[in-house]
């Protein structure tokens, strides 16, 4: 059960207690929320009486009211003016760690990107705060891919759209360096 553990005749496979000590338990192994440098993936921005308020979610790292730290892409410096929780009725927080979604009201000198996909303004979907020289910036993704259905065949050239975390952007494929076909086992 919730908080009892359950009857060996409902559940013979399980034997480690309720799943409020299970879930306990299992948090107990995880690494440190707080250790790392300092990343912020950003979801939307919301239009703001002073500078700029974003959403977005504490990936690793620490943030609190009065940091400052850079926007990539772009490397704008900009400050921490408050941090809240990203609910419906948001609350102050002091620091925010890993895992943690939150509304930061930010302040400083703001890129002047346009409009994108899925974005307005400033700080569009995808962009991230970081601390200075931690984050590494490419235009070029070497990936690992597993194609399931394809109507036509998957060549240099091939357009396609790249979604990863809350970042949408379209790719091409420039080389192909290697292949392997499932139903054959050719490489």
């Amino acid at each position: 059960g919730l908080s009892n553990q359950l009857d060996a005749r409902k559940a013979t496979w399980h034997s480690g207690g309720s799943l409020l000590h299970c879930l306990d338990e299992a948090t107990k192994g995880c690494a440190d929320a707080r250790s790392g440098a300092l990343q912020v993936l950003l979801f939307e921005s919301l239009t703001a009486a002073k500078g700029v308020r974003v959403r977005g979610r504490v990936e690793q790292g620490v943030l609190q009211p009065g940091q400052r730290w850079t926007l990539a892409p772009g490397n704008a410096s900009l400050g921490i003016e408050v941090l809240q929780t990203a609910t419906r009725q948001p609350m102050p927080l002091q620091e925010a760690k890993g895992g943690q979604n939150v509304e930061i009201q930010l302040s400083g000198n703001l890129p002047d990107w346009p409009s994108t996909a899925g974005a307005t303004g400033h700080a569009w979907r995808g962009s991230v705060l970081h601390e200075a020289d931690s984050l590494q910036v490419s235009d070029y993704v070497k990936a690992k891919m597993e194609v399931i259905e394809m109507p036509r065949p998957l060549t240099a050239g091939f357009k396609a759209v790249l979604h990863v975390h809350a970042a949408t952007v379209e790719a091409e494929v420039e080389k192909i360096l290697d292949a392997f076909d499932w139903s054959t086992g050719v490489t």
